[in-house]
């Protein structure tokens, strides 16, 4: 019998221990199995062999006569066992829920608990009314609880950690008088990406705002470095977001270049290169650019709208609308190149009807100005027949470059070629602003130009990926550690998980890791989604040149690399033998593939034996094949 009424029976036919509380309640006790795995006299070698006896120290731990297994069986009842917790994004709580470990006095003194701490990762769990604390005194046979949750503040796989309990159980003092609680747990998160808009602009005298925003977990905080204009001011809000607002003054019309970053502990921290652009009095909204037949009235008339500072339209203000003097140009209802215009009660102020003198040519500029404001801008063309204005831009200019130039002019119905052409490090993701372009996520296609038109080319960054082992980590990859200066393990599986999330990547192999030649058995075909470059190390040089890196299918059941459908791969210096699949036994390609200084041996499949292309194509350049089937 233990200090609480406990009593435990040697249930010996039964080959077991049966626990029976004071309450009555009994349960059977769990025991080591047996070392070995030997069972006698038909005994299971998970259990007891016709026991005879048991005994019960002072802490509450059981120790049982096992007889036919000649050994004494300890029961550890005094310290509870480890908690583990399902994997959970930084700043969520677990799905696992409370785990719940009671103490109880099994003594037949008073037990204080003098000092109670949870950690950071394993914070107590709320609503439980017979929870211990740091001054709870259990009578003998008393209990209380330890009620723990898992809401990870760190990144960690496991996180291991301890609760700790001070108490003067069996007289003991420090530092023998604290007991632990171990609990586990993965804290888990993303990388960041600053997912808004690279610019925008706000207009002087008039409140503007912008929002800034993110992806991964856990959510990021913001800041910024550089200039603002004055009377704006960047706040990081708290919850994974951030405001760019305010009114900006008189006079602080300019481009002001800042740099936006997150960080939510997760190495790297994302950046981004944003422009904030201060107008002065907009032009209204389809006023500029425009086009119109030389002798033929513009279809819009020219309009700009005034505010002061608390963005209040400004009735019967002077606008001065100046038209070029010479060239292609046009004329006010007026007769001239300039007319004076007075804003209504809205602040808005038209020129009136606009008319095309008889010179092509454009565009042009015609200027509104008022006192104390800064002239605003229309951008005109005059046609010989009517045309429409192409106006193209890149959504960062750092990013990537198009043609043809903004601002060209052409007849209806033109098909107009356009091309976005990504810079070093960068990869084109597509396409917006129009219906009438021929394919969205094509770099190279066409627009038809039924109307103005006005496009965005947009490009991204490529991430950089680094393998650094030849393990697979098959069926659970991590795309984590995966980037141009990875922290952790990054497989090969890795890094194409890495690049698929990002849209695109470069992988390479750690030169370290890689300066001999290295075989990687991925245990299951490995996937390729999006555009992507695979180069492997390489040593010597000429006819001497050895690729250092083999990908050897003999441990899948399926081809060794399958490209999705849309994506665009390209591989250089690697080496492909031992795949084996229903088509394609080294390459299942269902995309744009491109292989370059690459060798093909002893693969096998009823259709391609070494490359199976099902939906897209294929360009093989200096690559040896050889004994496929």
């Amino acid at each position: 019998m233990d200090g609480a009424g406990a009593v435990y029976i040697a249930d010996t036919f039964n080959n077991r221990a049966v626990e029976v509380t004071a309450a009555g309640a009994a349960s059977v006790l769990s025991v080591p199995e047996l070392s070995g795995g030997t069972t006698n006299y038909g005994c299971s070698s998970t259990g007891l062999c016709n026991p005879e006896g048991a005994a019960v120290d002072g802490a509450g731990d059981v120790y049982i006569a096992d007889i036919f297994n000649n050994r004494v069986v300890e029961v550890v009842q005094a310290q509870a066992a480890p908690l583990t917790f399902a994997a959970t994004d930084v700043g969520s709580t677990s799905s696992t829920g409370t785990q719940t470990v009671e103490v109880q006095n099994i003594g037949n003194q008073p037990l204080d608990i003098t000092a109670l701490a949870y950690p950071v990762d394993f914070p107590e769990s709320g609503g439980d009314t017979n929870a211990c604390t740091d001054s709870t005194r259990l009578s003998a046979g008393g209990q209380c609880d330890l009620p723990i949750e898992f809401a990870p503040q760190n990144v960690g796989a496991p996180l291991t950690e301890d609760v700790t309990l001070t108490d003067n159980s069996l007289n003991a003092v420090a530092p023998n008088n604290v007991q632990q609680i171990v609990v586990r747990g993965t804290g888990a998160g993303t990388a960041l990406a600053i997912a808004s808009n690279s610019s925008t602009s706000f207009t002087v005298g008039a409140a503007g705002t912008f929002m800034v925003t993110a992806t991964g977990v856990p959510k990021p905080a913001f800041s910024e470095t550089g200039a603002l204009p004055s009377g704006v001011t960047f706040t990081d809000n708290g919850n994974g977001t951030a405001t760019l607002a305010g009114t900006p003054a008189a006079g602080s019309e300019a481009t002001y270049p800042i740099t936006i970053t997150a960080s939510n502990g997760i190495t790297p921290n994302a950046t981004q290169s944003f422009t904030l652009t201060m107008n002065q009095v907009p032009a209204n909204r389809g006023t500029t650019p425009q086009s119109a037949t030389v002798n033929t009235a513009f279809a819009t008339p020219l309009a700009v709208t005034v505010k002061d500072a608390g963005n209040n339209p400004m009735p019967n203000v002077t606008v001065v609308f100046v038209a070029p003097s010479s060239g292609a140009s046009g004329t006010f209802s007026n007769g001239a190149d300039t007319t004076t215009a007075t804003t209504n009660s809205s602040g808005n102020a038209g020129s009136g009807t606009f008319t095309a003198n008889a010179t092509a040519g454009g565009p042009y500029t015609v200027t509104a100005a008022a006192a104390g404001l800064t002239s605003v801008n229309f951008s005109l063309t005059n046609v010989g027949t009517q045309v429409f204005v192409l106006t193209i831009a890149a959504n960062n200019s750092a990013y990537g470059a198009f043609t043809p130039a903004s601002g060209g002019s052409y007849t209806p119905g033109t098909i107009v070629n356009i091309t976005a052409t990504p810079n070093s490090g960068y990869y084109f993701t597509g396409w917006t602003g129009s219906a009438d372009i021929n394919s969205e996520s094509s770099a190279s296609t066409t627009i038809t130009m039924n109307g103005l038109e006005s496009i965005v080319a947009n490009f991204a960054p490529i991430l950089g990926c680094v393998v650094n082992t030849t393990a697979d980590d098959s069926p659970a990859p991590s795309a984590t550690g995966c980037t141009a200066n990875p922290e952790g393990s990054c497989t090969l599986r890795d890094a194409l998980l890495a690049a698929a999330n990002a849209g695109a990547g470069n992988i390479t192999f750690n030169p370290t890791v890689f300066a001999t030649a290295q075989t990687i058995q991925p245990t299951s075909g490995l996937t390729a989604q999006g555009n992507i470059a695979i180069t492997g190390p390489t040593r010597g040089s000429g006819t001497g040149l050895s690729n250092l890196v083999t990908l050897n299918g003999t441990k899948a059941s399926d081809s060794i690399l399958t490209i999705n459908s849309g994506s665009t791969v390209s591989i250089a210096d690697l080496n492909f033998t031992n795949g084996s699949s229903a088509a394609g036994g080294a390459i299942w390609s269902y995309g744009t593939l491109m292989v370059t200084n690459s060798t093909f041996a002893a693969n096998s499949a009823p259709k391609g034996g070494a490359i199976a292309v099902y939906a897209g194509t294929a360009t093989l350049t200096n690559s040896t094949f050889s004994e496929n089937s």
